[in-house]
């Protein structure tokens, strides 16, 4: 640890200082896998992506979109949803993004993959989550193959097989 670290640790939320653990240890891996991907997948476009979307709630992960495509219903993403509600958690997924409108309001994710939810989340007590990252490689890549979102089988069949949606 360097100086810069336990000035870091000492002046930051214990939300920040988990975001930051988590950027210097997956950031670069994402971004290894999404050169990896663009080989195998070219139509492809990856974006790796680390956003606060508000003072409880930030997102790393990996944005994919087909370059034949403009269309949001062709995108999707393996992201790590960090939160500080009550205490810090933390949450894997492979989503879908199919906008709608009905009765309820709009919008719906469809999952390919998710980790457990970590609660109590620190620096230190990270590992569980790491461990459960190559399943939400393997959910990327079903999404990657198949291009599209999942079919109601499909998605029925994630959720028996795979614990999502």
């Amino acid at each position: 640890m360097n100086d810069s670290d336990t000035t870091f640790a000492e002046t930051s939320p214990p939300l920040d200082i988990v975001i930051k653990a988590l950027e210097i240890k997956l950031l670069p891996e994402l971004e290894n896998h999404a050169r990896t991907l663009k080989v195998e997948f070219p139509d492809f476009i990856f974006e790796t992506v680390s956003l606060r979307h508000a003072d409880k709630l930030h997102t790393l992960g990996l944005r994919c979109h087909s370059n034949k495509s403009n269309s949001v219903r062709d995108s999707f993403s393996l992201h790590i949803n960090v939160f500080a509600i009550r205490e810090i958690s933390a949450r894997g997924f492979v989503g879908w993004i199919s906008f709608y409108k009905d009765s309820r309001g709009t919008g719906r994710t469809h999952f390919e993959a998710m980790t457990r939810s970590h609660e109590n989340v620190t620096k230190e007590n990270l590992d569980g989550l790491y461990q459960e990252i190559p399943k939400l490689y393997a959910g990327l890549k079903r999404a990657l193959k198949r291009g599209h979102p999942p079919s109601r089988l499909e998605r029925f069949w994630n959720r028996l097989i795979h614990r999502c949606d």
